[in-house]
């Protein structure tokens, strides 16, 4: 929302509207690995999108104070709305139903890629744990936490190279598919957690990997695998010097 529009709203909108905020930081932290937070011209409270799929949204606007029963509501609307309908549901609803209601869509992007997966890109799964586990190192703090600044830099810097690199192959729709995955980790690093940072890191080795052995052989002799390896788990001179 813009400036204007916050001044508009009375002082138990806004404490409301902090409260959803802030729980719905720490969801989107827990569930950044498969939708981004979007901003929209419309001057929504909060749009998240499904990364594989930007037409599965999730969308909070309009907060008001309603007369009836002194609630505080807000405009939500949501697609896919069930696992038998794939049109959008939308209505006027308090915090409470807005939260299950978006727990119930997340629930659903998760079921969607698992067997999307499946069907039209098998052995993803499996690849995909494989660099995971790789990826996953145990941690000091939380890995529903950001990296740090540093870190996002340099990992940032990593995933350039290997987007870089990526541009110099023969190109196919499986290898621009990977880059733009690529491009959308390295401009929303700053905005998910460790944990979903590194599995939507696995999800792109296991995409290079599913695109061809020799693909994968040779990115990894270049060495960005090792190169954004150092970026999640090293320090900035490591990384530095693989640079």
């Amino acid at each position: 929302m813009n400036s204007e529009e916050i001044k508009q709203l009375p002082l138990a909108v806004l404490i409301d509207v902090k409260n959803l905020l802030d729980s719905f930081d720490s969801l989107y932290k827990m569930n950044s690995d498969i939708i981004l937070r979007v901003e929209d011209n419309e001057t929504p409270v909060l749009k998240f999108v499904n990364i594989g799929n930007d037409e599965y949204s999730f969308t909070i606007k309009n907060p008001k104070l309603q007369s009836a029963g002194n609630q505080i509501v807000y405009f939500c609307n949501y697609k896919p709305s069930n696992d038998s309908n794939f049109n959008g549901q939308e209505g006027v609803f308090a915090f409470k139903r807005i939260k299950v209601s978006f727990d119930n869509w997340i629930n659903l992007m998760r079921e969607l890629e698992k067997y999307r997966n499946i069907l039209s890109e098998p052995f993803l799964k499996e690849y995909t744990d494989e660099f995971f586990a790789e990826f996953e190192f145990v941690e000091e703090d939380d890995d529903n936490n950001h990296y740090g600044t540093q870190k996002q830099i340099d990992l940032y810097n990593a995933l350039d190279k290997l987007e870089l690199y990526l541009k110099t192959q023969e190109q196919s729709e499986i290898i621009e598919g990977i880059i733009k995955e690529t491009i959308d980790l390295k401009e929303n690093i700053q905005n998910i957690s460790k944990g979903a940072t590194k599995k939507r890191v696995a999800k792109i080795f296991a995409k290079i990997k599913k695109g061809g052995i020799k693909l994968f052989k040779d990115v990894v002799e270049v060495g960005y695998k090792e190169i954004i390896k150092a970026a999640l788990h090293s320090g900035t001179d490591v990384i530095g010097h693989l640079l």
